[in-house]
């Protein structure tokens, strides 16, 4: 190959490597401005281990159903970012097999797009929706274990009576339920 032709293939896979290193940067920044727009006005103090021992659900079993349409999931990078702008709701999926946190809130427009779906319908298994009073959690799940910070309340219960101690909590501001967390071990 002639010294020529050996510096045109130089270049020309210096440029890839530069349009590709480029994407991910872009793709990084997205990613950052998406988790804090996410994380604006979520309390800090919560993403750490409670004190204490949270309470299992009073029905025994209890899940966070968000409903994405199949065609849409396949295409979604790890962490998902779904809102939806006519409710003010917005998802957050982060994991897949060695555990998931899902987190349904309720959130300003996002700063990049995200795909939109509608996520208003979002419910428990035992029907607990965003909005609900935190009267109504307790009257269907029983006492939490109860953490307080950020002027908020979380409402912390164990999933399941059997399995990994996974979490499904609230967020609870001015008696109304402003975040559904809820974690699965892989």
């Amino acid at each position: 190959m002639s010294f020529r032709r050996l510096l045109i293939v130089a270049l020309a896979s210096l440029a890839v490597l530069s349009a590709v290193r480029g994407s991910a940067v872009r793709g990084a920044t997205a990613s950052d401005s998406l988790a804090r727009w996410f994380n604006s006005g979520r309390c800090a103090a919560f993403d750490r281990p409670s004190t204490g021992q949270p309470p299992y659900v009073k029905p025994g079993r209890d899940d966070l159903i968000v409903a994405i349409p199949t065609r849409m999931q396949k295409s979604l990078p790890v962490p998902w970012y779904v809102y939806d702008p006519r409710a003010g709701v917005a998802y957050r999926h982060i994991g897949q097999d060695s555990g998931v946190e899902d987190t349904l809130r309720f959130a300003g427009k996002p700063p990049v797009s995200v795909p939109q779906a509608a996520l208003l319908a979002s419910h428990t298994r035992s029907g607990l929706r965003l909005g609900a009073s935190a009267a109504a959690v307790v009257a269907t799940l029983g006492k939490p274990l109860i953490v307080k910070a950020c002027g908020l309340e979380r409402y912390v219960y164990l999933r399941y009576r059997e399995g990994a101690p996974d979490e499904l909590d609230f967020t609870i501001s001015n008696g109304r339920v402003v975040e559904i967390f809820s974690t699965l071990e892989g």
